[in-house]
């Protein structure tokens, strides 16, 4: 066999190869071995297992990805997992409810129980953070659609399997907590374990505007469990990046009942390394009322290395806008305002109203977006 031949090889077959060789020929196909390998750790592992996507309800998904992270040539090479928090829905249909039983085997269809989140995916998911402690950086939860040919890495699912799956797949719900706690439970987990290998700097949650999971800042002491709170509060100090929606809005809670002051605990007063962060106010008929909750917000916000704020379909006032520059002026570089409004009688005026000329004079660092 040609060298170049050989030099293509996975390395899992080099053991068959050298079998079927001469001993003259071994010391050569040694150091092709060494080339291959070398050649399949860098284009293999950063290209095609750099990001990791996962679903969360699923025990398969999740044990792939372990593999995944214990090969001894792709392994450990993980800088970014994407977890899909999409669970099964309820069917009804009796025709359609027995075809369902195929998914139940593959994907949990959720608990009721909010704080019940000591499951096995959370220890899966521990299991696949620590094995790519020094690498991985970047933790992304999505919700809607997810992609389930690359979540089966046997690739033994069928077409018609996918389909029905991408059909039962939901969203969770609005006040839905359950996916944010067993991931961030895990990420707690992993930074006790590893100490100062740990190293996720980034998380985010897509932006919520299709009714998906926001933040709860309702009762934010009760509604979040005890452990949930603890385990984010741990984290916070690591992040250099952090993208989150927040309810301050939800139908049947009033603007009177937010917990402001956990709010702010929560977001940007145990943030001494972050630099980007983008909050999403979800959509509301309320959203554009009141600019009390953001103005606290940037008011009590301690952030000494932000580099970049960005708010959506929030309610801000210039007030706010103002004592957030001043008070971080020798860091801040950005401020992305995107369907924000300015909040008060009759949901005030869009940011995006505003003459240019003007908001370049007044607000140097404000870039405003439709």
């Amino acid at each position: 066999m040609e060298s170049t031949k050989l030099d293509m090889l996975p390395t899992e077959l080099f053991e068959m190869v050298a079998d079927l060789l001469p001993p003259a020929d071994l010391p050569a196909l040694r150091l092709v071995s060494r080339n291959s390998e070398w050649r399949i750790r860098r284009t293999y592992s950063e290209k095609c297992f750099k990001n990791l996507e996962v679903l969360l309800n699923s025990e398969r998904s999740l044990k792939k990805a372990l593999e995944i992270s214990q090969h001894p040539v792709f392994g450990g090479k993980v800088h970014a997992l994407t977890i899909h928090t999409d669970e099964l829905a309820a069917c009804k249909h009796a025709a359609k409810k027995q075809k369902q039983k195929q998914l139940q085997e593959d994907i949990h269809p959720g608990s009721e129980k909010q704080d019940d989140v000591h499951v096995p995916q959370r220890k899966l998911l521990f299991e696949i953070l620590t094995k790519n402690p020094k690498t991985l950086t970047t933790i992304r939860l999505k919700s809607g659609s997810p992609p389930l040919h690359k979540m089966d890495w046997s690739n033994n699912k069928t077409k018609a399997y996918r389909a029905l799956a991408s059909r039962f797949l939901q969203p969770p719900k609005p006040d839905d907590r359950r996916a944010f706690a067993i991931v961030v439970g895990a990420m707690a987990d992993t930074l006790y374990e590893t100490g100062e290998d740990y190293n996720i700097t980034s998380f985010s949650v897509e932006d919520c505007d299709e009714g998906c999971w926001s933040f709860p800042l309702h009762d934010i002491s009760t509604n979040i469990a005890v452990d949930t709170v603890k385990s984010w509060l741990s984290i916070q100090p690591h992040l250099k990046s952090l993208e989150m929606t927040l309810d301050f809005f939800t139908p049947g809670n009033p603007i009177e009942e937010v917990d402001l002051n956990a709010t702010c605990k929560a977001f940007g007063t145990n943030m001494p390394e972050l630099e980007s962060l983008i909050l999403n106010v979800a959509r509301s008929d309320a959203c554009c009322r009141s600019n009390y909750p953001m103005l606290l917000f940037l008011v009590k916000a301690r952030l000494p290395n932000i580099r970049e704020l960005k708010l959506r379909n929030a309610a801000v006032c210039e007030k706010g806008i103002n004592l957030f520059s001043h008070q971080h002026r020798e860091t801040v570089e950005k401020i992305v305002l995107e369907g924000c409004g300015t909040g008060g009688c009759h949901g005030g005026k869009k940011w995006v109203d505003f003459k240019k000329k003007k908001l370049r004079r007044k607000y140097g660092k404000v870039e405003v977006r439709a």
